[in-house]
């Protein structure tokens, strides 16, 4: 063989890590649609005498295992997925940590209206009290986790308190604490007060997730806006709510909350409006997400994962130790090359 013959290479494999990010995150639109499709074929079966009061009852119906079960899956989305920027981190991880609660915990109903015929919607406690249970354990094995890599992310001389060292911007690096807090306040109301929590948690629950999903939202409609009053000098509140595709979609689900809180219950006192709220809070953020995940098309990976690098959990780091083997693989290979052109 000639060595100074160019051997001609296969092309390189394309960016896996950005075909996972993206594959995971139209999965989540994926499991949103097979929500309502499930949804649509039990009214199908009713007839439109028999549609549910809100997404949430349809816990009682042949739906139960689609909703259980896709909605734990989005929230697993949320949680693994990493935002793109800290503020949309940790508002998507406040919303996962919320998603399980929303799907275990069904919402206090009367209505037994089903394809099944009528069935009884009284909550069980047992079986609330095993998915609960199960939630708590593995939710404390995660964030257990989570602090031994925080705790291994900093140096030695400042483990005595990590989070003022942690490498991350201020508004990421009490996310964690934030999780923690919000799990220890709702495993205590579930220990101490477990008839108010099967209660009251899906309500909760579901009215926190829906406000922080709307807070990602009008996140990214600011960071548009100031990226935009970067080349164009725009004034007061223009530049952040009413130049981007994001901010409409923020006031649609601003507005859609007001109007049929407001207007649909207040004031007409409709028996959907719940259904209706829920259905377009939903729809429309998974706008917003496919929006987003067009944009970030742009863009291989987000800024935090270009920002960070994994911490070990239970032993010691070697930094660029992955980067210095294949520098030092790289560096035999074109020694053996030279030596077999020279000969």
């Amino acid at each position: 063989m000639n060595p100074h013959v160019p051997v001609s290479r296969p092309a390189p494999p394309a960016n896996y890590t950005s075909l996972s990010y993206r594959y995971l995150r139209l999965g989540m639109v994926a499991m949103i649609v097979l929500i309502f499709v499930s949804i649509l074929i039990e009214v199908a079966a009713t007839g439109w005498s028999c549609v549910q009061d809100s997404i949430s009852a349809y816990f009682f119906t042949p739906v139960q295992l689609v909703f259980v079960s896709s909605w734990i899956a989005i929230g697993f989305c949320m949680l693994v997925l990493k935002g793109n920027n800290e503020w949309e981190e940790a508002f998507l991880n406040i919303a996962g940590i919320l998603a399980p609660v929303v799907a275990l915990v069904p919402t206090p109903h009367t209505t037994s209206c089903t394809s099944n015929g009528p069935i009884d919607t009284t909550p069980s406690v047992a079986e609330v009290s095993n998915n609960i249970h199960s939630y708590i354990y593995v939710g404390a094995f995660v964030l257990a986790l989570a602090w031994i890599a925080l705790y291994r992310s900093v140096p030695r001389s400042r483990r005595w308190w990590p989070l003022p060292s942690m490498p991350w911007p201020v508004r990421y690096r009490y996310t964690l604490p934030a999780i923690t807090c919000l799990m220890i306040v709702g495993v205590i109301a579930f220990l101490v007060w477990p008839d108010a929590f099967i209660a009251w948690a899906h309500p909760v629950a579901a009215i926190v997730q829906t406000v922080v999903l709307i807070f990602v939202v009008f996140q990214n409609s600011v960071e548009i806006g100031r990226k935009a009053n970067r080349n164009k000098k725009l004034k007061g509140l223009e530049r952040y709510f009413f130049r981007n595709g994001y901010a409409l979609i923020y006031w649609l689900m601003i507005g859609g909350a007001v109007l049929l809180y407001g207007v649909g219950w207040i004031v007409f006192n409709w028996s959907y409006w719940k259904l209706a709220l829920e259905a377009g809070e939903i729809l429309v953020f998974a706008g917003f997400w496919l929006w987003q995940t067009r944009d970030l098309e742009k863009s291989p990976l987000p800024r935090l994962d270009r920002a960070e690098s994994p911490t070990p959990l239970f032993r010691k780091s070697r930094p660029n130790a992955g980067v210095a083997g294949i520098q030092v693989a790289s560096m035999k290979t074109l020694t053996c090359l030279a030596r077999q052109g020279h000969t």
